[in-house]
């Protein structure tokens, strides 16, 4: 970023001139081949699941403690090589867009995106809101979409593409196109939700808008609670009910009813297998998909709980397009899963407290 405003290059052309591009060089090297994520571009950002990391590429990072892409890719990192690997800086954002749905005509690219899960994030930089898509045959529909309609921006950034056919030839006749964007476009940095009132930046930056960031604090407070109500229909049966209509029967009464504890163990199941169907569901159809979750409920002196769970996953793919990208995926699913994206494993692992009263109606 430091070129932008500095004439690095025209100082020292012969250290600094070199530098930046022999990082663009490694930050590619590690997103395409050390790593294998098949995408590259890595610097803090947004975690798409909500907050922010520093993430970055070791070799080329200065941090005592290291650095660590994790399999997030940010798009403005791309934005920031274009001057030096234009043709594949626009080949990384076009298939970033193409694979994940990663751009948004209104705000520009979204802020970071989990290869691994494909999980995008809800934040954008209007640093890269200038970003044409490679004209697609069906009129202003994202190059990702193929025809189909782009999700609209108002809603989560989790409706992927399935990969489309846009190759790097593609890409290197749209670079003249999008390179026109670099000098006005690469320079602020502002980062802001997609639901609801967006903070201005044409006047003053949104960071500034108090009244826009307390919009957006409140609706990010406002999404991140969960609830449900359970209610008893009978002896020992009850129904759970969410906040958008659906519900579920259980019970205790011996009949084929899901228990409390089997409930349990099948949210560990469909929470993992959701993050591992996005990731690799976006690659090959599996032939085959099936999540055993297992464990021994027993009774000591902390009272009644489950030990020794286990997650198996039972996971197949025909012999086709994209089978072999999916199957090098499926074991970083699984590990991404558990380590930081199923909430449900997450939340058992780590241990939170649970509060309970008796309310007065």
């Amino acid at each position: 970023m430091v070129p932008l405003f500095v004439p690095e290059p025209d100082w020292s052309p012969r250290s600094w001139g070199t530098t930046h591009h022999r990082c663009v060089r490694g930050q590619i090297g590690h997103g395409l081949k050390e790593a294998g994520y098949g995408y590259w571009g890595f610097s803090p950002a947004n975690i798409p699941d909500g907050g922010y990391s520093e993430y970055g590429v070791d070799a080329l990072g200065t941090q005592e403690e290291g650095c660590n892409s994790k399999g997030v890719v940010t798009p403005h990192a791309s934005f920031l090589a274009l001057p030096y690997e234009p043709a594949a800086a626009v080949a990384n954002l076009t298939a970033l867009d193409r694979d994940f749905g990663a751009y948004d005509d209104r705000y520009g690219f979204h802020d970071s995106v989990d290869t691994a899960t494909g999980r995008v994030s809800d934040l954008s930089s209007p640093s890269t809101r200038a970003w044409s898509p490679p004209p697609s045959p069906s009129s202003r529909a994202p190059a990702c979409c193929n025809g189909r309609s782009a999700p609209a921006p108002s809603a989560p950034a989790s409706g992927r593409c399935r990969p489309g056919s846009a190759s790097a030839s593609d890409a290197e006749r749209h670079t003249v196109g999008s390179l026109g964007c670099v000098s006005s476009s690469v320079t602020t940095a502002v980062i802001h939700g997609h639901r609801g009132r967006v903070p201005s930046t044409s006047s003053r930056s949104a960071a500034s808008d108090s009244r826009g960031l307390r919009d957006y604090c409140r609706r990010m407070s406002e999404a991140s609670k969960r609830s449900v109500v359970v209610e008893r229909t009978g002896a020992g049966r009850f129904t759970a009910t969410n906040p958008r209509g659906g519900t579920l029967q259980f019970g205790t009464d011996g009949g084929d009813a899901f228990t409390p504890v089997e409930l349990l163990l099948a949210a560990i199941g469909g929470c993992s297998a959701a993050d591992v169907d996005v990731a690799t569901g976006r690659h090959a159809e599996p032939t085959a998909f099936t999540v055993e979750v297992t464990g021994d409920k027993i009774s000591d002196e902390q009272g009644n709980r489950m030990t020794g769970l286990r997650v198996a996953f039972h996971v197949a793919f025909p012999d086709e397009d994209g089978a072999e990208r999916a199957r090098a995926i499926l074991p970083r699913a699984v590990k991404a899963s558990h380590d930081r994206l199923c909430t449900v494993s997450r939340t058992v692992e780590l241990g939170t407290p649970v509060t309970t009263e008796i309310a007065e109606d």
